[in-house]
């Protein structure tokens, strides 16, 4: 979940070449953070960090491409770093560079995104990284806070530090003068062979009970140093955790009336240091949380890796195959010419077969005319004929008939005649 009140105190470095992605995406940076100063390339954006560094402005983070004109984001990185050491830095890249991705490790990149970027992946991820950050500034300051009080009470404290194990791991001088003793023949001893040996057993596990339940203690402590001479000392023990591990600290003032002033005024700077050494504690487990979510990311770097790999032999393999397929194609684009160049030849021949055709339909046209004209004229001729055969009829129709009056003539005459 954002926090977006934490990420409106944060000011970003954002470097981008390409004019339209870096204006478009700064507008949705802007209404996130408290400002966004750009850079157009890497020189630029190098500039840009030495102007704020200048102006006592902080950066908390950058935001850039890799691939830029006069200066790559490697080369602008490895700059920044001369000056800043800690300065969270996430690169932002069109395609896998993997060339680049040792150099970015050992320039302590904090994340590696791919374009188009995800607005509300990088601003999460922005948010981790800078909380991380944030967390890391408070415990160095507090322990630099505790560092100078006990600088300044150990000059009248009697201080000591034990390990898990009850081992004294650390004596100051004053309690050092006490016991009489030089700080090498304390160290590795229990603690319990510190105090005066009339002390009661269930006295030293009370003590040590409390501490290692995150309580602290308050009292007085009975001490016996090498010449069998006792002093008391008025003592706060409290739980510290430090990088290495769990450690105990006991400070305290002597139990007398000349030092009763002293003890009081002190009284305070304990219980601050109690407290200090509390917000600590959490600011710890807070960092340890973060340190937890990194090891995750780092993981997920591994699997990114991995995918990357993946993609890189897919894209060869995919290489290989266009190359074939452009063999191929190359090809065909050679049979489909020859097969073009064949049928112009055969549309040539055709062209050729249908001019022919029109020609010899041209003279079958004018042969069909002048039939038509030699059918008409042998019609009439024949129909002429007919008409001379219908009057040859009629002239034989009428012969007959004169034949037959003549033959009926004759008979009358002579009818012999005509057997």
């Amino acid at each position: 979940m954002l926090n977006n009140e934490f990420l409106k105190q944060l000011t970003i470095l954002y470097v981008e070449d390409e004019d339209i992605a870096r204006e478009q995406f700064a507008k949705s940076l802007r209404r996130l953070f408290k400002t966004v100063i750009l850079g157009v390339n890497g020189e630029d954006g190098y500039n840009k960090f030495q102007v704020a560094r200048l102006e006592s402005q902080t950066i908390d983070l950058i935001l850039s491409d890799i691939n830029m004109p006069k200066m790559n984001g490697i080369e602008m990185l490895e700059k920044i770093r001369k000056l800043d050491e800690n300065i969270p830095v996430m690169f932002t890249t069109a395609r896998t560079e993997t060339e680049y991705l040792q150099k970015a490790i050992e320039l302590k990149v904090n994340h590696y995104a791919l374009k188009p970027i995800n607005l509300d992946d990088i601003v999460s991820r922005i948010q981790k990284v800078c909380e991380k950050q944030y967390f890391q500034t408070i415990i160095d300051s507090k322990n630099n806070e505790l560092k100078n009080y006990l600088t300044i009470i150990n000059n009248v404290a009697a201080i000591f530090k034990i390990n898990e194990k009850g081992e004294v791991i650390f004596i100051n001088d004053l309690l050092c003068d006490l016991f009489s003793e030089k700080e090498e023949n304390l160290l590795g001893k229990n603690f319990k062979e510190l105090f005066h040996p009339e002390l009661l057993k269930g006295f030293t596990e009370e003590i040590w009970s409390t501490i290692t339940t995150d309580k602290t203690w308050n009292g007085d402590i009975r001490y016996e140093n090498h010449l069998k001479e006792s002093f008391y000392i008025r003592s706060t023990v409290f739980k510290i955790v430090q990088d290495n591990g769990i450690e105990y600290i006991s400070v305290g003032f002597l139990s007398t009336q000349d030092v009763e002033k002293k003890r009081e005024f002190h009284k305070n700077v304990i219980l601050s240091i109690s407290n200090k050494n509390k917000e600590v504690s959490k600011s710890k487990n807070e960092l340890e949380g973060l340190y937890e979510e990194n090891q995750i990311l780092k993981e997920n770097s591994h699997l990114f890796n991995e995918n990357i790999k993946k993609y890189q032999e897919k894209i060869s393999f995919l290489k290989n195959q266009i190359k074939y397929n452009e063999k191929e194609l190359a090809s065909v684009d050679e049979r489909i010419e020859k097969k073009i160049a064949m049928r112009k030849d055969a549309k040539d021949i055709l062209a050729l077969e249908v001019t022919k055709l029109k020609k010899d339909n041209r003279l079958l046209l004018t042969k069909n005319d002048e039939l038509e004209i030699s059918d008409m004229n042998r019609l009439k001729e024949i129909e002429k004929l007919k008409d001379e055969i219908i009057q040859k009829e009629k002239r034989i129709e009428a012969v007959s008939d004169i034949l037959e009056h003549r033959e009926s003539q004759l008979r009358k005459l002579d009818p012999s005649s005509l057997t």
